[in-house]
């Protein structure tokens, strides 16, 4: 544990490092503020001057950062902690210490490049190890013959392929071929941080619904709202 403890601790002393190196400023924003329309549900903290008021932990310091680009800092970092009130899950804290960061005038490829020279700066100096039914339908003969040549296999290849909901189907098959990967040797063990750009914004739900896949209020990467509906 101390081990780990003093990695953190290198970890954080290095990003600082890099970031105020490249122009950033390092500024602390509110812990206690109002509550914003943010993703989970907000801690209360009574106020002993107005009762009956409180006020919330926040889960972000997203409006606070987006003050100050309009302010004329437009280089913001904070290593901060966020609180959120939800269920206790592998991937989620009642409270968690995030890198923020917000800039003025830099597009996609700009944070991009920026934050990989970070995380490079990181790792060239901290010792990482790796974080240390269609089937048996009376058709399904041809089925499996299109199959066949759309995936152009020849004798000797194994086909893997799955049928049932979309969702399920994916899950799956992504599970197996992390298992053939592993089984074969084609996993690399080395960590190596990856970009995933592009997520999909909306899916169509059991009832052939549109329903929001990730948070609803993220900007849609179209030129136009006719363009949005033609292809959610």
């Amino acid at each position: 544990m101390q081990k780990r403890m003093r990695m953190r601790s290198q970890v954080t002393r290095y990003i600082r490092n890099h970031l105020e190196e490249d122009g950033y400023w390092d500024i602390e924003t509110p812990m206690l503020t109002k509550a914003t329309p943010e993703g989970a549900r907000d801690y209360l903290v009574p106020s002993r001057t107005h009762q009956g008021s409180f006020f919330a932990l926040p889960q972000s310091p997203q409006l606070f950062k987006q003050l100050l680009m309009m302010s004329g800092m437009d280089r913001y970092y904070q290593i901060v902690r966020c609180f959120r009130d939800e269920d206790l899950r592998a991937d989620r804290q009642p409270e968690f210490t995030q890198i923020d960061v917000e800039t003025t005038f830099m597009d996609e490829n700009d944070v991009m490049i920026a934050m990989e020279e970070m995380i490079r700066d990181v790792m060239k100096d901290v010792e990482f190890k790796v974080f240390s039914g269609p089937a048996n339908d009376p058709d399904g003969h041809e089925v499996i013959t299109a199959i066949i040549e759309k995936a152009g296999v020849k004798t000797g290849d194994i086909l893997f392929f799955g049928a049932g909901e979309t969702n399920t189907v994916n899950e799956s098959l992504g599970a197996l071929r992390v298992k053939l990967g592993i089984d074969m040797g084609m996993v690399s063990d080395n960590w190596e941080p990856l970009w995933v750009v592009n997520f999909p914004m909306f899916e169509k739900n059991s009832q052939g619904d549109w329903t929001a896949l990730h948070h609803p209020f993220t900007a849609p990467s179209v030129d136009s709202i006719e363009a949005f509906k033609a292809d959610p």
